[in-house]
């Protein structure tokens, strides 16, 4: 008998229902967070990304409560948590007290950069007032703004913990399909909100009485940011409503592993069935609802990341089944957002949408502060400036000068943004976790082939090709909900691949509920 079993034989009765509430209690947690902390701007505001880390700590109190019920920790090894670990550790490096020596050999420009800023001698104060003693000493680090530094590394830590907890709590291919509908249906409010508000408020308005320097979209202070977030809940949404239109084509329960017979594909349910599924037909005009909203946000960064995760999944889902394209169900969903996009107004997007075929949207601001920032990387290229140090170090690089309002928080590109302020150790890992992230959707699709849960593998793919894209012109997963979705999607991928390496191999996916 193995230590598992007897540890399941001895646990009461009450203790299993303990666990498996405690379980329901964790997943209806995160998923209230994860809708919530959108509509509160994204939680960017520092109290809101409080109240947001209170709730998360309330997670892992309930998580730390389950455990000591179940008698041991789940833990389950992965390639990302490995990635943010790795992401984490560069971060402390850089906030560590270093001799000079290791100093001047790991970053010179560093040090030329404390002998040019820090005074010579320390500065003395009148009427011999003792000085503070400061942690870490100035001129020590790696970082040339630690305080920044921690802050972003209580972020990732953040990330990590939801990472973690998602992943070893509930993750499976159920409670992905139950994170679908809630992202589907509160992108289709926030859809429907951003919509009205922004055709019945002034320009800068939040929910009509609050106002933003930025350009608002929805609840959210950036337009692209709003984009980003639906970008992702539209991908969700995808994977729902193939997941759904794949169990409606029957022949997938009473299987093993759901699989049906491969000579009916995805396009066993056409058009008419889909008139007779409400279900589905109701999810099809949500996803041209967001599909609308992205277009009318006018971000021209979130247009080119859903073009580019429509291509791309319907290449694969094509090339795994030639018949596979739902033509009732992508008729719907363009009508829906093309009809919606015509009766506000269509002229409303051609001037901003189409600089991105003339190549306009291209040059600018973004274009001159990524040429700009660029020998930056050449200067700290190991263990770059320290995060959180973007907005401090990018005008001591400035040719020529500015307006004086003008200040960039980020580098309005994820990756140079990573090469500048972690080197090429915080690039590379980012590289990896990208790449991993990706491969394990694709892998999830292609071993669930013939189940529902290859449409759910596909949404993913999906959402998680918009945010890689989009990360190339945009800063959107600095925003707290947007992290905090993307944590939870990470999550849910590696337990949807994991799942579906286990049920090829012939072997039973691994228990949630049970101890």
């Amino acid at each position: 008998m193995t230590s598992n079993t007897v540890r399941t034989s001895a646990l009461a009765p009450w203790r299993l229902r303990g666990a498996m509430l405690l379980g329901r209690v964790l997943e209806v947690g995160v998923l209230a967070l994860v809708c919530l902390s959108a509509w509160a701007f994204g939680a960017v505001e520092p109290e809101l990304e409080f109240l947001l880390y209170a709730g998360l700590a309330v997670l892992l109190a309930v998580w730390g409560v389950r455990t000591l019920i179940e008698g041991r920790l789940r833990w389950t090894n992965s390639p990302l948590a490995l990635c943010l670990a790795g992401l984490f550790l560069v971060g402390v490096v850089q906030v560590i007290p270093l001799p000079e020596r290791v100093l001047s050999a790991l970053a010179p420009a560093t040090v030329a950069m404390y002998e040019r800023v820090l005074p010579r001698r320390p500065e003395v104060l009148s009427g011999d007032e003792p000085r503070t003693a400061l942690f870490p000493p100035p001129g020590t680090t790696l970082s040339l703004y630690p305080a920044a530094t921690r802050l972003e590394l209580e972020r990732l830590l953040a990330l990590f913990l939801v990472f973690a907890l998602v992943r070893n709590s509930f993750a499976s291919a159920e409670s992905l399909r139950r994170l679908a509908v809630v992202a589907l249906v509160n992108g289709a409010l926030l859809s429907l909100f951003a919509i009205l508000q922004f055709f019945t408020s002034e320009p800068g308005m939040l929910y009509w009485s609050l106002r933003s320097p930025g350009r608002v979209f929805g609840p959210f202070i950036n337009r692209n940011h709003y984009a980003f977030y639906a970008n992702i809940c539209l991908g969700l949404g995808l994977g729902l409503f193939l997941s759904r239109r794949q169990a409606h084509a029957g022949g997938t329960r009473g299987r093993p592993g759901g699989v049906r017979p491969r000579s009916r594909g995805l396009s066993a349910a056409g058009p008419a069935p889909l008139i007779q599924d409400s279900p589905a037909l109701w999810m099809a005009v949500a996803l041209g609802v967001l599909a609308s909203s992205v277009l009318l946000s006018m971000s021209r960064g979130g247009v080119l990341a859903l073009l580019a995760a429509c291509c791309i999944c319907v290449t694969l889902q094509l090339w795994r089944s030639p018949q596979a394209l739902h033509a009732g169900a992508v008729a719907i969903t363009l009508i829906v957002a093309l009809g919606l996009v015509h009766w506000f107004g269509v002229n409303l997007l051609e001037s901003r949408l189409g600089t991105i075929w003339t190549g306009e949207a291209f040059q600018g601001n973004r274009s001159e502060l990524w040429w700009r920032v660029l020998p930056l990387a050449r200067d700290y290229p190991l263990l770059g400036t320290g995060y959180g140090t973007f907005p401090n170090i990018e005008p001591l690089y400035r040719q020529t000068a500015l307006a004086p309002d003008s200040s960039y928080t980020h580098a309005h590109n994820e990756y140079l943004e990573a090469l500048v302020e972690g080197g090429a150790a915080r690039l590379l890992i980012t590289a990896v976790a990208v790449g991993i992230a990706l491969w394990l959707a694709y892998r999830a699709f292609r071993r669930h082939a013939g189940a529902p849960a290859a449409g759910l593998a596909l949404g993913v793919l999906f959402a998680l090709t918009t945010m890689v894209t989009h990360s190339f012109i945009e800063f959107a997963v600095h925003v707290p909900a947007i992290a905090l979705l993307g944590a939870v999607l990470g999550a849910q991928a590696c337990a949807l691949a994991n799942d579906a390496a286990a049920r090829r191999a012939g072997e039973p996916a691994a228990p949630r509920a049970a101890v």
